[in-house]
């Protein structure tokens, strides 16, 4: 923009210079000269440039560090949570490491509380009273003790003499009790160390007027067939568990008595 200059202050300028123009005005149109003082136009131009740009970095800066800050402190928020998960996820793995380390052990004391307390029914004075003899009954008596220090309920019982052709490996031919209790081998209760009020007695085969023919006796004598007698104990103990009890013996000539089985007999 030029501003020319009015007649009142022309008077008081220089003639112009040939050498600078020569032309009676101003060649640069940014400069104005008013009573004799001249104004740089392009210069306040350039310091309003000069500080509306600062101003406007310095705000950009700003806004900048703000938006730094702000990242920052996410990438800090989510180092820190990130840190508190792995502690509570420890902790927690921690926590179930101890629950499950109690609970085995809890397991493993009660399991020994009942092996130590429980109920054992077993049997002793298992014999035959009197010599086996061709053409005569054979009877075995046997009597039940609770060897354990707390008592045994709904006891129920079993007890057979039978003759094999060979040595029994497995009891396969005697299971469980009887459950029945009105069988004549079942009663209800035994008290600790109590021992049955009577022997139990069993006959051959089951039968009190089954004889022993001369045959069977032989063979028993010589080695070929062996004579058995098994009783099967089925119980509860105080603790609401099934004890389960086979005591075998088999029938040894040579000393005319019973001795326990080499396999067969189970204490549970």
């Amino acid at each position: 923009m030029c501003i020319r200059d009015s007649p009142k202050s022309t008077q008081n300028r220089q003639p112009p210079n040939n050498h600078q123009g020569g032309e009676g005005h101003p060649k640069n149109c940014n400069v104005s000269i008013r009573g004799g003082v001249e104004i740089d136009l392009s210069q306040n131009l350039g310091t309003k440039y000069e500080a509306e740009h600062e101003e406007r970095t310095t705000h950009d800066n700003k806004q900048l560090f703000w938006a730094r800050l702000t990242l920052w402190a996410l990438v800090a928020y989510t180092f820190v949570t990130i840190l508190m998960y792995c502690a509570n996820r420890k902790a927690a793995n921690a926590a179930e490491s101890a629950a499950k380390t109690a609970r085995d052990g809890l397991g493993i004391t009660v399991e020994q509380v009942h092996v130590s307390q429980r109920a054992y029914l077993t049997t002793y004075d298992f014999n035959i009273p009197e010599p086996l003899q061709p053409n005569h009954p054979v009877r075995a008596i046997l009597t039940i003790k609770n060897s354990g220090p707390t008592p045994a309920t709904d006891i129920h019982f079993a007890f057979q003499v039978f003759i094999t052709d060979r040595k029994l490996v497995k009891l396969t031919a005697i299971g469980k009790a009887p459950s029945d209790s009105r069988t004549p081998f079942s009663t209800t209760f035994l008290g600790a160390q109590q021992p049955n009020s009577r022997p139990n007695e069993a006959w051959l085969d089951g039968n009190r007027n089954r004889l022993l023919n001369s045959d069977e006796f032989n063979a028993i004598n010589a080695g070929t067939k062996f004579l058995y007698a098994v009783a099967v104990i089925d119980y509860l103990d105080v603790f609401k568990h099934q004890g389960h009890t086979v005591s075998c013996s088999i029938y040894i000539p040579d000393i005319h008595a019973l001795v326990g089985c080499e396999n067969g007999s189970v204490l549970e």
